[in-house]
């Protein structure tokens, strides 16, 4: 955790397998999951909406998250101001 004097910053990184790019973008809406063997093996255990109340609850503080992922994993990252 680390931040500015304005906010607080927060990451979170899994070394797994990347998120292919053409799901990033939908990552946070409600009830997407991805469609790698991990989110199949799974089955309908998840329901995808993890992701999505995460995100609404940083937008409910006026704060942004963010989702990037590569061959060194996924970093979810997300900025909250102070109050």
């Amino acid at each position: 955790m680390k931040g500015g004097a304005s906010d607080v910053a927060i990451t979170v990184h899994n070394l797994g397998a990347p998120i292919p790019a053409d799901e990033l973008a939908n990552l946070f809406e409600m009830l997407t999951r991805g469609s790698s063997a991990e989110t199949e093996r799974r089955g309908s255990a998840h329901l995808g909406l993890g992701l999505y109340i995460t995100k609404k609850i940083v937008l409910a503080h006026d704060g942004d998250i963010d989702v990037s992922s590569d061959e060194s994993g996924t970093t979810f990252a997300v900025r909250l101001p102070r109050r």
